[in-house]
């Protein structure tokens, strides 16, 4: 598995040849980052990529739906095949959400992510 790597920015890198790209866990775990980092319905080729974060914070008592949907975001990311651990907690004043997850590629590789 390859994808184009991303720098700190996000924007994806060029002019190094193969180390422009990232393999294998590393591959992997950019795809988790980039899906949980989108919003659902604002890429044109699948309205269903990424997570509807507006729709889910801007109702009240949702916390339970946006948990299980970056949940199955996180297990339909190829190259996922088990979450390990899963954590979140919310700030209601701040109005944030931040998730801690864990999750083991096909690979072996365990990987860790937070957005």
């Amino acid at each position: 598995m390859r994808t184009r790597r991303l720098d700190n920015n996000g924007d994806w890198t060029f002019g190094r040849g193969r180390q422009s790209y990232a393999i294998k866990s590393e591959c992997v775990r950019q795809k988790v980052l980039t899906r949980l980092h989108s919003f659902r319905q604002d890429w044109f080729l699948d309205a269903t990529h990424g997570i509807d974060w507006i729709g889910n914070m801007a109702r009240r008592g949702s916390r339970v739906k946006v948990e299980a949907e970056i949940r199955n975001c996180i297990l339909q990311t190829d190259g996922v095949k088990t979450l390990t651990t899963f954590a979140s907690q919310y700030m209601p004043k701040m109005r944030k959400l931040s998730v801690q997850a864990t999750f083991t590629d096909i690979y072996g590789t365990e990987s860790e992510v937070s957005v």
